[in-house]
């Protein structure tokens, strides 16, 4: 593990892509604490895995013994039940569980445009941009509209996010977003 990256934190913080702090247990515990994932990416928690394990897709190891069992031991991926992994084990049952997350509905994106930022590493299929479980993807809005939302994102095991996925709003949107936020918080502060 790259423990290292401190930053700007203070001691015993590791610092995320996007400058956020998180502490340093939080690496590499099967649970996502960066918003774009980087806590538990393959380059952060990659370790050398001894003859008797089995090295998951995000680098951590895990005894053999687990691999194939029908239970997922894997946090971030599931890669010790993948159906790849395992066709040829005998007690193995393929699950249908693992999915890939897209870009969002194609009706949405034909007239927002893309979502998926060029710099980010996606995977195309009949048109349709996606990332499979544990991928973090970035997202970007056209110049004409604006991202509300979180700007990274990580795709879970099931096919859903990690976080709400972001809309990309028009000026007239974004006006009438922040005026319904105005109202919510006014209200909110007179009940409270």
């Amino acid at each position: 593990m790259l423990e290292s990256q401190r930053g700007n934190c203070g001691e015993g913080a590791w610092q995320c892509v996007d400058k956020e702090c998180i502490p340093t247990s939080s690496l590499c515990n099967g649970k996502i604490d960066c918003s774009d994932g980087a806590d538990e990416a393959l380059a952060q928690c990659y370790e050398e895995c001894k003859e008797n394990q089995f090295q998951c897709g995000n680098g951590i190891c895990i005894s053999k013994d687990q691999v194939c069992d029908n239970i997922i031991d894997c946090p971030m991926d599931g890669a010790d039940e993948l159906q790849k992994v395992c066709e040829y084990v005998d007690r193995y049952k393929p699950s249908n569980s693992y999915r890939p997350c897209n870009e969002g509905p194609k009706a949405i994106v034909k007239i927002i445009g893309n979502l998926f930022s060029e710099s980010s590493t996606y995977h195309i299929a009949n048109g349709i941009k996606y990332v499979f479980p544990n991928e973090p993807v970035r997202f970007s809005c056209p110049i004409y509209r604006t991202l509300v939302g979180l700007e990274w994102n990580v795709c879970m095991l099931n096919g859903t996010w990690h976080h709400d996925f972001p809309k990309c709003l028009s000026p007239p949107e974004l006006s009438a977003y922040k005026a319904e936020l105005n109202r919510t918080n006014l209200s909110t502060n007179k009940s409270g």
